[in-house]
């Protein structure tokens, strides 16, 4: 019996695209990567067609195709899958959304580099101070908080504060996010406002000294006090986040992150809105000393309630999840001291995206 076959595909105008030799226990999804590799495809973008017209996929064997050692095959391509770039990233939205998706990486970047300065700074006065200690027990247990609140700091960014954690909380069926794009897309933005009063008070303290010395020092605090909350005027709205693009349900790990936007409709609108902000800075003002004001975006669905809008989430197709992807396989990575691996091992196999969702709104009645 023969050890091995060998493979012929062919488009589907009848053109030889390659030959290659397959062991005699392949399977139909190890072909299907063989040949994705051999053509430079990504193995959900084809499906493989015998000479029966039957589908090869799955976990069969594909020895039942064979005819005198020989398998005939026809490479079918997919029609509408979005193309990742060289980074694994796919456009989502039929409209492009240009400038935006790349400050949102930018940002990212930005943060992490703020992040690894304060680590660097952190450990900089930790372990050389200015003044070194001469008491090897003191450089000892700076030594140890340094790495102590290092894996700390290392554990709450790893489990809560990245975007493959986030996502891995929320690893669902892509239907299902699918589902929950279309979800926001229906709900009704209500923009807000809140102005939150504040003053400094300089308070006193009284220091007892090691050697019964007593110090006064002064230190100044803020005081929050009055808060306005002021909805913005809103009569009409609509979404123009546009068509997800076809295709996103071949993909076999997805990776996308959300973000969501909203812009006055017109110009009445937009001095509406102007007038509002106005108005609440001058009742702040007039309540205490000083006042930041910040502006916040809600989400109401179609049954009058709040929506939770989640900036990240991974999704997978098939009937159950690979023991590897999940959020409980991550953490335990995450405890090791293997978090960059891990996230760099879903960053290679998955496919990312970035989706923007864009609301209007009317200050004001339309007219007909």
């Amino acid at each position: 019996m023969a050890r091995s076959f060998r493979v012929v595909l062919a488009s589907l105008g009848g053109e030889d695209l390659c030959t290659m030799e397959v062991p005699y226990s392949t399977k139909a999804t190890e072909l299907k990567h063989n040949v994705a590799r051999e053509l430079a495809l990504y193995p959900y973008t084809f499906k493989l067609i015998a000479a029966s017209g039957a589908a090869v996929e799955g976990n069969e064997c594909i020895r039942h195709f064979a005819e005198d050692g020989r398998i005939d095959l026809t490479v079918v391509k997919i029609d509408g899958i979005p193309s990742p770039d060289s980074r694994g990233y796919v456009q989502l939205q039929a409209q492009p959304t240009g400038a935006p998706v790349q400050i949102s990486r930018t940002f990212l970047r930005t943060k992490q580099a703020v992040g690894a300065f304060l680590f660097v700074a952190l450990g900089r006065c930790l372990l050389f101070p200015r003044k070194l200690s001469k008491n090897p027990r003191t450089l000892t247990r700076r030594r140890r908080c340094f790495w102590a609140v290092s894996y700390v700091v290392y554990l709450l960014e790893a489990l809560l504060l990245n975007r493959t954690a986030k996502g891995l909380m929320l690893l669902k069926q892509t239907d299902s996010i699918l589902e929950y794009i279309e979800k926001i897309k229906s709900c009704r933005p209500a923009p807000e406002l809140n102005a939150q009063c504040y003053h400094i008070e300089t308070r006193t303290q009284v220091i007892t000294n090691e050697d019964g010395t007593i110090d006064t020092e002064t230190y100044e605090v803020r005081v929050d006090t009055a808060r306005f909350l002021e909805p913005l005027r809103v009569s009409h709205w609509t979404d123009v986040t546009g068509d997800v693009m076809y295709g996103l349900r071949y993909f076999p790990l997805f990776q996308v992150h959300f973000d969501v936007k909203w812009e006055a409709a017109d110009e009445r609108t937009h001095r509406d809105h102007q007038q509002q902000r106005e108005q609440l800075h001058v009742r702040a003002q007039a309540a205490d000393d000083s006042h930041d004001i910040s502006e916040k975006l809600r989400l109401i669905d179609e049954d009058g309630q709040e929506c939770t809008f989640r900036s990240d989430m991974i999704g997978t197709t098939g009937g159950s999840f690979p023991v590897w992807l999940g959020y409980f396989p991550y953490a335990v990575c995450c405890f090791l001291g293997l978090s960059w691996p891990y996230r760099y091992c879903l960053s290679q196999q998955a496919i990312k995206g970035d989706l923007i969702f864009r609301k209007q709104v009317w200050s004001h009645a339309l007219e007909n």
